[in-house]
């Protein structure tokens, strides 16, 4: 289970003792993370903590602190791994944003004990706003880079269909063998091509469970082909899945996990930034290739 998973996407109370956090502190896999990366990382959330310190009053200063060390109790009681946090006061009195070791912004409140959601509106003028702090922008830069860096690594653990002509665009998409709107985004992928958008697919089997089809698919001597096959609805015969192609899938998946995907497909752009779910093929190329 991962506390991430449990974030309602409205301020809903919910009693932390109903959490319970992922094991894993959500490092990409692997050469996608390092000790020097966590040591840049805590670095970087050090600086953030400093800058706001310079804004407080020594009284301020003390009540932040007591409350960081009861928020961060309170996590540890349910996983003793999380070593650190950042927290930032919300505009709502009593209540932290606070981030987690794998990049997740949760908001708690100043005892510890309730987790609130991960974001606060304001209603003004008749409209809704959404209120962000640092932590928030932190946060979202930290993951986009995060994923900059692992789409841009081992490319050749990836199956691409690539661009037909010039390539104008390029997507990463998180992909199952079964869930519906996957196989429909598969059968665009052709039209994606044909506009000049090439296609990076990752194994994402976090809802089916089904990774023995996606792992065939990475050990098929023909991975666009095997794809294609199985989104079909074929069986694959005759395809012996090696220790490599189960790490590659194991790896996608801590991956996957760690940018907190929460269904597939999950397509990005090259920059990091998510799009979201299926889209349109019309629209999702005039999305991609407006600039």
């Amino acid at each position: 289970m991962n506390i991430k998973s449990l974030v309602p996407t409205v301020l809903l109370i919910i009693v932390i003792a109903a959490l319970a956090y992922s094991a894993g502190k959500g490092a990409l896999p692997g050469e996608w993370s390092s000790d020097k990366d966590k040591q840049n990382e805590h670095i970087k959330s050090q600086a953030l903590q400093q800058k706001v310190a310079e804004n407080m009053s020594p009284a301020e200063l003390e009540e932040v602190s007591k409350v960081k060390a009861l928020i961060l109790k309170s996590l540890q009681s349910v996983d003793n791994s999380i070593e650190s946090i950042s927290i930032e006061q919300s505009p709502v009195a009593g209540v932290y944003w606070v981030l987690l070791p794998n990049n997740e912004t949760v908001m708690m409140s100043a005892d510890g004990i309730y987790l609130l959601g991960q974001g606060v509106n304001k209603v003004t003028g008749g409209r809704v706003e959404v209120v962000n702090g640092e932590l928030i922008a932190q946060a979202k830069i930290k993951a986009q880079q995060q994923v900059i860096n692992a789409f841009s690594a081992n490319q050749q653990q990836q199956i691409i269909y690539p661009a037909a002509g010039d390539e104008k665009a390029e997507i990463f998409v998180f992909t199952d063998v079964n869930c519906g709107y996957c196989r429909k985004f598969h059968r665009d992928v052709p039209v994606l091509n044909t506009a000049g958008i090439t296609v990076h697919y990752f194994a994402g089997p976090f809802f089916s469970k089904d990774r023995e089809s996606l792992e065939q698919i990475w050990c098929a001597s023909d991975p666009l082909l095997a794809m294609t096959q199985v989104k079909q609805g074929q069986k694959l015969k005759g395809v012996t899945v090696t220790e490599l192609c189960k790490k590659i899938v194991t790896d996608h998946i801590a991956l996957g996990q760690s940018l907190g995907i929460r269904g597939t497909p999950a397509i990005y752009t090259k920059d990091g930034m998510q799009i979201g779910g299926y889209v349109e093929p019309k629209k999702l190329i005039e999305m991609l290739t407006s600039n």
